[in-house]
């Protein structure tokens, strides 16, 4: 049975559904991870501040949930911290990357056909 459609508008089945979907996720870059995750963890954090509110609403029942709610917080408030300075700390990365860097930057031909380590000289200048 074909339920799927592809951008063509050619009807697929669930197995090659799946086997695109597949090749797709493996080619998924970091940024395009985090920045899932962190959508992802933004709607657990509303979540979780909105079954605080209503726990504390009915607070006669509900004080065991409200301590729970509370203990998710704690965590998933950590969770999306470290996620966004992972996004931040990557972001920075990119920034600074000014151009492609080959092997070959690495290695040195020598007479007899092998490759050698090429010496690195550090090119950074010291801060003062």
């Amino acid at each position: 049975m074909k339920f799927w459609k592809d951008k063509e508008g050619k009807k697929i089945t669930f197995k090659e559904f799946l086997g695109r979907w597949k090749e797709g996720i493996e080619g998924i870059t970091p940024k395009q991870k985090l920045k899932s995750q962190s959508s992802g963890t933004t709607l657990q954090l509303i979540g979780i501040v909105l079954g605080i509110v209503i726990s504390i609403m009915n607070f006669k029942m509900l004080w065991w949930v409200g301590i729970i709610l509370v203990g998710a917080l704690i965590t998933t408030g950590t969770t999306y911290l470290t996620i966004k300075q992972q996004l931040m700390a990557l972001k920075k990365f990119e920034e600074n990357i000014t151009e492609e860097v080959s092997l070959d930057d690495f290695f040195e031909d020598k007479k007899d056909g092998t490759k050698t380590k090429k010496q690195i000289k550090n090119t950074k200048k010291k801060k003062v």
